[in-house]
């Protein structure tokens, strides 16, 4: 007998249920209205523009400083390279030419 009870309980809920929207409930129906669903849709679109219009400078500025950092560790590492060449041979090591800022350096040389 209890399971004929839920039955018939569960069936009246069904038809009675009504969607919410705002807090407010939608037409007889039960189905929201597009003027009631636009608002938050509208909303959400607005709130993709502010978090794409702050992300993108960000993604930008952290690839240029990303960049500026490789350039950096480059320099460093070439730095202690001819450092540690200099330990072991005692004497200066010279540009290969293989590098823009090796050519500089034999181009001010040659000048001098």
């Amino acid at each position: 007998m209890n399971s004929g009870i839920a039955a018939s309980s569960s069936a009246s809920t069904a038809a009675a249920t009504t969607y919410e929207v705002d807090g407010r409930r939608s037409g007889a129906s039960g189905v929201p209205t597009i003027d009631k669903v636009a608002g938050p849709v509208g909303e959400a679109l607005i709130m993709t523009a502010f978090g794409l219009a702050v992300a993108i400078p960000a993604v930008l500025g952290y690839n240029a400083l990303t960049r500026g950092n490789k350039a950096v560790i480059s320099k460093l590492n070439r730095f202690a390279h001819d450092l540690h060449a200099y330990f072991v041979t005692g004497a200066r090591v010279r540009p290969t030419g293989t590098r823009a800022e090796d050519n500089a350096v034999r181009l001010a040389a040659a000048r001098q």
